[in-house]
């Protein structure tokens, strides 16, 4: 019989000191212009130069004040496997842009009980992929979802952007059957300005700027599935999650 468990992973948070994080990307990648860089993909760059393969994601940072930066992810490693990757592999530059005083983890839960209601947290990039070619954009490109709803509602309807959000994140907590979405709402709501790399075939590796939507969700969930609900949260939810977005956070819902 298939084993259906989520295998061991952990929360860890990271404290960072982003003027040391600005100088390791500035100089190991000398192609980028590095201070016009979103922080997602900055840290996303800084976080592969330290950890390689196993590179904690999805992250969110938790805080920001002045030079410091605390960072919140989920890893298939705890804080001294981690510690272990960047003494034998990191210069000493990457190794001190990190306080390793102050890392931390918490193993997660193997599995959760059925029925149990949870408030949740999340940031993410609402987006999808377009199912054909519109005049807007061409079929396979990455779109903001209030936008491909509204191309495909035709001229003379609206939409609400919000509705459209929280319909995609509920989508997007509820299709492998691990919860299902009691409640959804917008906390914040933002287009931002995101650097990522393109690959078109055979041409190579095309470095471009795009405005993704930036949303902050929170709500109520329900558990369906222990062991997938495990998976989820993993895995995060949406595109983009190596860059800062999708990590699903939790909390007991009032009166629990």
């Amino acid at each position: 019989m298939k084993d259906t468990k989520c295998p061991e992973f952990y929360m860890v948070s990271i404290p960072l000191f982003l003027d040391d994080v600005l100088r390791v990307v500035q100089t190991k990648y000398t192609a980028f212009k590095v201070k016009e860089l979103d922080s997602g993909y900055l840290l996303h760059l800084f976080f592969s130069r330290v950890f390689g393969s196993a590179s904690p994601k999805p992250f969110f940072v938790s805080s920001k004040q002045g030079t410091k930066a605390k960072v919140l992810a989920y890893s298939d490693l705890d804080a001294k496997a981690l510690l272990e990757i960047a003494k034998q592999f990191t210069t000493p530059e990457e190794f001190e842009a990190i306080d390793w005083t102050q890392v931390a983890s918490k193993p997660m839960p193997a599995s959760w009980a059925r029925g149990r209601i949870l408030r949740f947290d999340v940031l993410a990039c609402p987006v999808v992929r377009s199912a054909k070619d519109t005049k807007f954009y061409k079929k396979g490109a990455e779109v903001d979802v209030f936008l491909q709803r509204c191309t495909n509602q035709g001229e003379g309807k609206t939409l609400e952007r919000q509705a459209v959000y929280c319909e995609w994140c509920k989508s997007q907590i509820e299709k492998d059957g691990a919860a299902t979405a009691l409640d959804v709402m917008v906390r914040s709501f933002r287009l931002t300005r995101i650097f990522r790399n393109s690959h078109n075939g055979g041409s190579g590796v095309k470095q471009k700027w795009c405005l993704r939507p930036e949303v902050r969700f929170s709500g109520l969930i329900e558990v369906l599935d222990q062991e997938k609900f495990s998976r989820l949260l993993r895995r995060g939810i949406g595109r983009h999650r190596a860059f800062g977005f999708g990590m699903l956070l939790l909390a007991p819902a009032r009166g629990a």
